[in-house]
């Protein structure tokens, strides 16, 4: 065995100990569930029996198209997300398992966490909802009916003037016309810091009705005459 060889298999012998230790204290601590338990020990026993690579589901398999929409239509509430996780994407607006495809997670925390998470459910890293045509469980027709309002009434009307509005969503609400124009244009930039989506949702917070991470699927169309 070369030096080159003998130093990266002590470098995977110590990465395998660390997450070793990592996952014992995960399952001691009750931050992991029985079923995230039970596969990672179906994953070392296939480990041990050398057929792992066998075991692993072929890359971007999706679910049936059916059981892909319930996926996605899942609370996150319902789910066993991380707690901090759940916590720091609730801050955001994000309720739903298909809203998490909304965002560019880059290479934070935050996105490593959501990604295992979308692994655990069986879902890719990367999904175009509007793609497959997810419609969310709230698109109702009291939804749509709040997509089709001014965007100007709505901001007077349906935020709270005591949250300091982003500079961004100030000048960006003079140049649409409806509130469903305000989501379908503005979520394609989510992540990349330039629109604070936590601040966005603080503003919309008092209203109850609407939030940062809602989807307006791609089937709303805006009305065809200008709003009066």
């Amino acid at each position: 065995m070369s030096a080159n060889t003998r130093l990266e298999r002590n470098k995977e012998l110590a990465n395998l100990a660390s997450l070793y230790a990592q996952a014992v204290g995960f399952v001691e601590r009750g931050e992991r569930s029985p079923q995230q338990v039970h596969a990672l020990l179906s994953s070392l026993q296939f480990f041990k029996e050398n057929r792992l690579l066998a075991a692993i589901p072929k890359q971007n398999t999706l679910p049936e198209p059916e059981q892909l929409q319930q996926l996605l239509s899942l609370k996150l509430s319902e789910t066993d997300i991380n707690r901090k996780t759940s916590a720091y994407l609730k801050g955001k607006g994000i309720e739903y398992v298909g809203e998490l495809y909304l965002i560019d997670w880059g290479h934070c925390d935050v996105g490593k966490s959501v990604r295992s998470f979308q692994s655990s459910l069986g879902l890719p890293e990367e999904l175009d909802v509007a793609e497959i045509n997810w419609i969310p469980p709230y698109a109702d027709r009291f939804f749509f009916w709040k997509m089709n309002q001014p965007l100007a009434l709505f901001l007077q009307k349906d935020i709270s003037h005591e949250v300091s509005m982003p500079t961004w969503l100030r000048n960006w609400y003079l140049s649409f016309e409806y509130t469903g124009q305000l989501y379908q244009v503005v979520r394609r930039h989510w992540g990349y810091g330039k629109f604070d989506m936590i601040a966005f949702h603080e503003v919309l917070k008092p209203s109850a009705k609407l939030r940062a991470g809602l989807y307006c699927p791609k089937s709303w169309t805006p009305p065809p005459d200008p709003p009066k």
